[in-house]
């Protein structure tokens, strides 16, 4: 299953993200995105085994619960079934692994195996990491904005209806680590100027500023958003409640979410990109469908690129229920 999994997306864009997009934009940190299929097929059920089992018999026990039980028939249960396992040691702060390398003006072209014609671009820009919360939110916020003026300039400058998102990932684990991307999927040979085009838009809204118009547009559906996230448990499960024995901060974003998000101004996301939407510290993904490179060998190959900072790649690449184990973006 996981080698028809490897294949497959091998000849599809989005895979090449998974098999090597995430690694590029981190660095080579072999922990983002998918492992070579050759190191992950070589992996053995010991190997699972030997990498959990020390988490799962000494590492410390939370336990989170949200939805409609009785509490004392829920501590009734975990005092059974918790209650009588051994000590375990207290919690050691934040926990968070070390800094990761954002390839600042690097750029990561994949050529992709397939009969389709769309391709992709990505440009990211390097941010920070999650704790900020108010930073964090308002770069939620600057991503909103950055789609809408991309999706404004495609259809009137070129006339074309792909779909462009932006949004900003806030890293828990990784100090002063986060990335806003836009991507847009595009025909395979408009990638490039796809890319400069997104760039442009980035430097209008570092030197210019965005509008108040802009930022309601933003706001409204980001305020609706969090109000019905507010009814959902997966996210007090996951967003607010988990990992909260170790960073109890996330209570207190409960209690801020609506009104933080409410009071954003046009002068913050301003700020805002006019401090991340850098383009001399971006870094470029391209993906473009070549459907005769199988014919011509047969295998992924991997060429150099000048300058010697970007790199050419060929690659190798609802339900509630489903919800509960992902986290909320806003926060």
């Amino acid at each position: 299953r996981f080698a028809h999994s490897y294949r497959s997306l091998a000849h599809k864009t989005e895979g090449a993200l998974q098999l090597s997009g995430l690694r590029f934009l981190a660095g080579g940190d072999g922990r983002f995105g998918l492992p070579d299929s050759e190191d992950f097929m070589s992996l053995t059920l010991s190997d699972v085994k030997n990498w959990v089992a020390p988490a799962l018999a000494a590492e410390p026990l939370e336990l989170s619960m949200a939805g409609d039980f009785d509490p004392e028939t829920a501590l009734s249960l975990a005092r059974r079934f918790l209650g009588n396992l051994p000590a375990r040691p207290g919690l050691k702060g934040p926990g968070r692994s070390r800094t990761l390398c954002f390839p600042k003006g690097g750029e990561h072209v994949v050529m992709v195996d397939t009969s389709i014609e769309t391709g992709l671009c990505m440009v990211a820009y390097p941010t920070s990491d999650v704790w900020e919360i108010g930073r964090t939110r308002r770069l939620n916020i600057l991503g909103d904005i950055l789609t809408d003026r991309i999706r404004e300039r495609i259809r009137e400058k070129m006339g074309a209806t792909y779909s462009p998102s932006a949004w900003n990932m806030a890293s828990r684990a990784y100090k002063d680590y986060g990335i806003l991307s836009a991507i847009v999927r595009v025909d395979g040979d408009k990638a490039r100027q796809m890319a400069d085009e997104v760039k442009a838009i980035a430097e209008e809204l570092k030197t210019g500023g965005v509008t108040e118009d802009e930022l309601q547009r933003a706001v409204a559906p980001a305020v609706t958003s969090v109000k019905e996230t507010l009814r959902n448990n997966s996210y007090w499960l996951n967003t607010v409640m988990a990992g909260s024995a170790r960073h109890p901060e996330q209570l207190d974003w409960s209690r801020t979410i609506l009104t933080d998000y409410g009071s954003i101004s046009a002068r913050e996301i301003s700020g805002m990109a006019a401090s991340w939407l850098i383009n001399e510290q971006s870094a470029m993904i391209l993906v473009i469908p070549d459907p005769n490179q199988a014919a011509k060998s047969g295998q992924a190959v991997s060429a150099p690129r000048k300058p010697a900072k970007k790199s050419v790649k060929k690659p190798v690449k609802k339900s509630k229920k489903a919800k509960t184990r992902k986290r909320s973006r806003r926060r």
